[in-house]
């Protein structure tokens, strides 16, 4: 192998260069007419999941929140004592 064939290869010996790109392109392969519309709708059900599961969060901390809230407003205080016996 010469020293310019040496150059032209990465350290895997790989070709590096337009060479390597032109080779690259007799191994395309024809794309899917339907690739564009799975992609879209795996997109649009992830963000669907995404946001149905940050709604449903946000409603369950709500909930539990005013629920414990009522509880300790329900909870009687120390001020709250029976009041005193008049004379």
């Amino acid at each position: 192998m010469s020293d310019h064939e040496h150059q032209d290869r990465d350290d895997h010996g790989a070709r590096n260069g337009p060479s390597a790109i032109s080779e690259l392109a007799d191994l395309e392969i024809e794309v899917s007419p339907e690739l564009q519309g799975r992609v879209v709708r795996d997109i649009n059900r992830r963000t669907l999941a995404a946001d149905s599961l940050d709604f449903s969060f946000t409603v369950m901390s709500q909930i539990f929140w005013e629920h414990l809230r009522t509880l300790i407003e329900s909870w009687p205080s120390r001020k709250q004592t029976t009041p005193p016996a008049e004379d």
